[in-house]
């Protein structure tokens, strides 16, 4: 079985923000995608804000502080190419899930799992769309 320690998260609403900061509890090398630039830079502070306070409160040390402080925020989609599994929790839309996979088919290697965080759309209505459907 293939070792996962590179994760994306894509999506900065409720869900993936969840996600986000569930996994950074695990030692993952994180990358996590917003389509809105401008959203970059609030979600970076909003999370240097956190862990910073975890820090000062002795919830994390200083050596988790550092690896938290490594895991990137991007809007740029091909800052995901070299993860080895990617979550996608964006709006429930067929059409827009179906081009962010055809998208991720294309730079991501053919290792990186794709997954959805979807909660209305049958994982394979979109999946059968798309030309990596074996890895999604």
């Amino acid at each position: 079985m293939k070792t996962i320690r590179k994760i994306g998260i894509i999506g900065s609403g409720k869900m993936g923000s969840d996600i986000f900061n569930y996994l950074s509890d695990f030692g993952f090398n994180l990358v996590w995608f917003t389509r809105n630039k401008e959203h970059v830079d609030e979600l970076k502070k909003t999370y240097q804000k956190k862990i910073h306070r975890q820090l000062k409160h002795g919830i994390i040390s200083q050596d988790v502080f550092e690896i938290r402080q490594m895991y990137k925020i991007t809007d740029i989609l091909i800052d995901l190419s070299d993860c080895d599994l990617i979550i996608e929790s964006i709006i429930e839309d067929m059409e827009a899930k179906t081009e962010l996979f055809e998208k991720l088919d294309k730079i991501t290697k053919p290792s990186c799992i794709l997954a959805s965080n979807t909660s209305s759309i049958p994982i394979h209505e979109f999946s059968q769309e798309i030309s990596g459907k074996s890895r999604v």
